[in-house]
Parts: structure tokens; C-alpha cells; sequence
């Protein structure tokens, strides 16, 4: 801003009040969003962590998706407690819509119009764990392993898809047939899934593909996921995370549940992920990033979609929207903006020291068409749930208790 390359939040800052302002205690994202959400510390609203200590056996477990334990009506039960502003102000018979908010799944039933963010699960039950195929062995030190399948170094290889559990005695998944035609000389593969035909070349991506799998009798769940090719020599292939199918949501992320179906009818599939940004897959090698960065971009394009379909239609009321790539794109690419620190090499660092700030550009332009809907009778807040900086130390007091009892 200072600088003169944000000028539609100079001019924000100019109009109205511009305030650094601290975060949350811990300053984690489900805490200090569920903090803005209900006005309450984490003593109150329950968020203190990503995670949570079960306190029966001391071991990790997901603090912000929760199962419900007798699942007769749904499968997910609220994790956050507290009221949120826009319960109070949809109670009032105020238009309230809340769109990709953190920590608000599965949505409530009330008055208000919700579109849960982070903390949506993929149909399998986790918050987003891809499968990657390859024709090269697993090292056993292999961060990602479990996510790993290993195929027949062939010109057809025949696999699958693995789908979400089956409920039953024995632990077993809905799987997909997947056939896999590998040219290494085109640099390309054929995948046969479903009925589907769909034909990658190495550095694509796939469009939506639309999966269902088969719990049992007359039971169906539909999924969507994309496809990345990385290498056809040794294959290396990529399928995202399993998605929720917007159309037919096999479990409730928007309220009211008719939301979901009715934005895919305007805008085409979407994501419904809650943290759709693969991080795991640039970090675990994967892919690189080149395509991370054209994932983000096809989630922030669809994001700027949502918006402003919501914006067209917007008279009065409370609408607030969140975009959270930005928190993607500086944990991954952070390391460019401390080279030396990080050992990164040169042309690396010259290829991808300006994508932090470009996307802090990319907001400012989404601000001045946003500008474009707003009167001298609306108020326009933009926030941020945290701040970003190099990451050099850290601690895990755990391990060292351990080592000094040993």
C-alpha cells in the first residue's frame, strides 16, 4: 500500500479507518475465525487448535470436524460453540449471507444462508487426502506413503479409484475401475473411469470428473475430482481429493441444502472442499509448483464467481465472503521471500519471488469491482483472521520431554 501497487485499499484506508489489530491466542486460523464469528475467546466458542487431545488416550484428534456418534439425522455435528452474528442478525429478519466462512459445518438450520468453508470434509471423511499413481516404489520414509499407489510399469494398467468406506463388519472402501493407457512417447495418458474417457497430457489438468460409487443396494454416492499428470516415464498422476458432488450432496454443507444444488445450476461445478488447495501434494512432491499455482488460480476464479453472483442479487442485508487462498499461497510460497534462509536457488527465486505480492494485487483489483456495488449506505469491512512471516524455529516440547525422560 505504501507503495502505491494496492490502490483500491490506499483508497479504503483514505475513506474510512485503517487499524493493525492482534489476532487470536493461539493465532491459528479456526481459532481467530471462530473469534470474528462470535465476539468470544477460545474458552467460550471451544477452537483453541486445528487439533485436539482426546483426553482419555493422550492422542491427536481433529478439533474442527467432528462425527456424530449416533449419526440418525447427519453425519457431522458443529464443532464451534458460541453464536455467530449472523444468527443474531438473520433471527431479526435481516437477509444474512455467509459464504466459504471457516468452522461452520455442517451449517445450522435458521434463516441465514451458509456456504461452509474450512473444515468440509471429502466424501471419505477427511479434510482432503489425494491418491497419487506411479510406477516407482515407495521409499519407506515417504511422508505421504499411505497415499500412494503403486501400478504395473504397462502400456494398460488397470487399477482403481478408492471411494469412501462401506459400512459392514470388515473395513473395506467403495472402489471405481480405473484404466489407465500410458504413451510415453506422446507424453500423455487415456483414463477410463465410469464410462468417462478423459485424455492428459504431462503439466494438465483435468476438468471436473464426475464419480459414483456404489455403497450397496441401491445406494449411490456421488463424488467430483481433477486429475493432474505430473510424468508419463515413470508415471506419475495425480487425482485431487474426492469431493463432495454439489448437486447431490451425499451430507449437508449449505444451508439451506437447496443452496448447494442452485450455485452449481449458475456457475458450474465447484469446489466444496473446505481447504481445496493441495498443500500437502506440493510439499510431498507430487506435483510442483507450477501446478499449485494453476490450481489456486481456478479456485480463486471460481471464488470471484461465487461473489459477484451473490453481489447481483444483493439489495440490503449482511453478506460476507471469504477468500483464503491468500493464506495457501504465503505458506507455500513464503520461502521466496527469505531466499538465502531457505536455500532456495536462483532461478527458482526469480520465478516465484513475486507471487505473494501478486496475489495481494489480485485482491485489490476483486476490491475495486467490489467498490462498484457499494452506496454511502453500505458499509464495507475487509479483514484478516492473521499475518504472515518467515518460519525459522520451532519446538516440539513433546519430543523433547521425551528425550529427557529416556
Amino acid at each position: 500500500m505504501d507503495a502505491g501497487e494496492l490502490p483500491n485499499f490506499s483508497k479504503l484506508r483514505k475513506s474510512g479507518s485503517y487499524s493493525p489489530m492482534q489476532t487470536s491466542n493461539p493465532a491459528q486460523s479456526p481459532v481467530a475465525w471462530s473469534s470474528m464469528a462470535t465476539g468470544c475467546n477460545p474458552g467460550k466458542h471451544g477452537i483453541f487448535d486445528f487439533i485436539r487431545r482426546d483426553p482419555k488416550t493422550y492422542l491427536p484428534d481433529l478439533a474442527i470436524l467432528k462425527f456424530r456418534k449416533e449419526a440418525l439425522h447427519a453425519m457431522y455435528e458443529p464443532v464451534r460453540k458460541g453464536t455467530a452474528f449472523w444468527e443474531i442478525t438473520a433471527a431479526a429478519g435481516i437477509p444474512s449471507a455467509i459464504i466459504r466462512w471457516p468452522i461452520t459445518f455442517p451449517p445450522k438450520d435458521n434463516k441465514a444462508k451458509v456456504f461452509a468453508g474450512l473444515g468440509v470434509p471429502d466424501i471419505k471423511g477427511s479434510l482432503g487426502n489425494y491418491n497419487f499413481y506411479t510406477t516407482t516404489p515407495v521409499p519407506q520414509d515417504d511422508e505421504g506413503k499411505h497415499k500412494i499407489i503403486v501400478v504395473a510399469d504397462t502400456e494398460t494398467i488397470n487399477t482403481e479409484i478408492i471411494g469412501p468406506p462401506v459400512g459392514g463388519i470388515k473395513r473395506k472402501t467403495a472402489n471405481l475401475p480405473l484404466t489407465i493407457k500410458v504413451d510415453k512417447a506422446g507424453k500423455q495418458v487415456s483414463l477410463k473411469i465410469d464410462g468417462s474417457n478423459i485424455t492428459l497430457k504431462e503439466k494438465e489438468w483435468s476438468d471436473w470428473v464426475e464419480l459414483k460409487f456404489k455403497l450397496g443396494f441401491f445406494k449411490k454416492v456421488k463424488g467430483i475430482a481433477k486429475f493432474y499428470l505430473t510424468k508419463t516415464d515413470p508415471l506419475q498422476l495425480y487425482i485431487s481429493p474426492i469431493e463432495v458432488h454439489p448437486k447431490d450432496p451425499v451430507f449437508k454443507f449449505t444451508n439451506p441444502d437447496e443452496y448447494a444444488a442452485d450455485l452449481a445450476e449458475r456457475i458450474g461445478l465447484y469446489h466444496t472442499l473446505g481447504m481445496p488447495e493441495d498443500t500437502k501434494a506440493l510439499s510431498e512432491g507430487r506435483f510442483g509448483e507450477e501446478a499449485f499455482l494453476e490450481s489456486c488460480k481456478q479456485i480463486m476464479h471460481e471464488r470471484e464467481e461465487m461473489l459477484f453472483y451473490e453481489l447481483s442479487h444483493f439489495d440490503q442485508g449482511v453478506l460476507a465472503f471469504v477468500f483464503d487462498t491468500t493464506d495457501r499461497i504465503q505458506h507455500m510460497f513464503w520461502r521466496f521471500e527469505d531466499p538465502e534462509l531457505f536455500g532456495t536457488d536462483k532461478a527458482d527465486y526469480e520465478k516465484y519471488k513475486d507471487v505473494v505480492e501478486d496475489y495481494y494485487r489480485w485482491m485489490d483489483k476483486i476490491l475495486e469491482k467490489i467498490s462498484k456495488y457499494v452506496d454511502k449506505n453500505t458499509t464495507l469491512i475487509v479483514c484478516s483472521d492473521h499475518g504472515f512471516s518467515s518460519f525459522r524455529r520451532a519446538m516440539h516440547v513433546n519430543s523433547w520431554l521425551v528425550e529427557m525422560v529416556i
